[in-house]
């Protein structure tokens, strides 16, 4: 059972097929198509005037004024994922418990009489609650009895374990979690390896954007440490540049730097104690803390 959320996402990055054949089938409540028909049919109504959006980005607001052009290209997106929706998941009416707590009431009551439609299905037949949501996932086990729940990337490990998405698809549908600002991502080396070798950018921003979910407040040092360290080992022997080489290993280093339960300096050295055998990785991690003035 997806909610509007995962569903939209899934489509977005083109995952609902991969997903239905790992799982053999998905649901998701007659809300959330109703939810895009009711997006379409509001972008139905800017055309022939203008429209306006706000937005902050690097430091400074930004406004956005839509044409009828950028409405119809609006429309044939919310038609395009209401389209792999439908095809992909089977579409469950809903009718809410009549024995709603008081708590779950006063939600329905502040945010909408289908904000727990994916709960309430979830709960009513057994199903797994597939939501990128963590606090939903939670209020819906505590409060709406949907116990079963994991989020999108635990999905699509499965289907990568299962061989139904390949290396490649599987490094692709993380740089779309990543670019869609995930609040987690579990990491490993084979697919960071595949984000790099697939990355098509300049400043190679797709590695970037995964790389931002290295050395975050919660992280558990030790496991990002051996997750850098295990890039750091493995990227000089791919068969790319060496200045990408060098730039992709900065990129990681200066997002593993970020970790704050432990010193820079006694980190580096953790680092250069795993690269020890590695000669040119231990060279370009010397090098960069040169250049950075970090010195060991």
């Amino acid at each position: 059972m997806l909610d509007l959320y995962t569903a939209w996402v899934a489509a977005a990055l083109g995952l609902l097929e991969p997903l239905k054949t790992a799982f053999g089938k998905l649901t998701v409540p007659r809300s959330v198509i109703d939810a895009i028909r009711q997006l379409h049919s509001d972008a139905e109504s800017q055309f022939g005037g203008q429209s306006m959006s706000l937005g902050y980005h690097d430091g400074s607001f930004i406004r956005t004024v839509h044409t009828d052009e950028d409405t119809k290209a609006q429309q044939q997106m919310l038609e395009e994922r209401r389209k792999a929706i439908e095809t992909h998941c089977e579409i469950l009416p809903i009718d809410a418990p009549s024995n709603l707590s008081p708590l779950v009431r006063a939600v329905v009551e502040k945010c909408g009489a289908h904000v727990l439609d994916a709960a309430f299905l979830a709960a009513a037949d057994d199903r797994t609650l597939l939501c990128d949501d963590l606090y939903f996932r939670q209020f819906a086990a505590q409060s709406c009895g949907a116990t079963r729940g994991l989020w999108l990337q635990a999905a699509l490990n499965v289907a990568y374990r299962k061989r139904i998405l390949n290396l490649s698809r599987y490094a692709e549908a993380i740089v779309g979690l990543a670019i869609c600002r995930h609040s987690h991502l579990a990491l490993e080396q084979g697919p960071l390896l595949e984000v790099l070798r697939l990355d098509d950018t300049d400043g190679l921003s797709k590695l970037t954007a995964v790389a931002e979910f290295i050395g975050t407040k919660s992280a558990e040092v030790v496991s990002h440490l051996n997750v850098a360290t295990a890039f750091l080992g493995s990227v000089w022997s791919l068969n790319v540049p060496d200045l990408r080489k060098a730039a992709a290993s900065g990129i990681i280093l200066e997002k593993l730097l970020r970790l704050r339960q432990i010193d820079p300096k006694t980190l580096i050295a953790a680092v250069q104690s795993r690269l020890r055998a590695n000669r040119r990785a231990t060279e370009y991690v010397e090098d960069w803390c040169r250049g950075h003035f970090l010195m060991i």
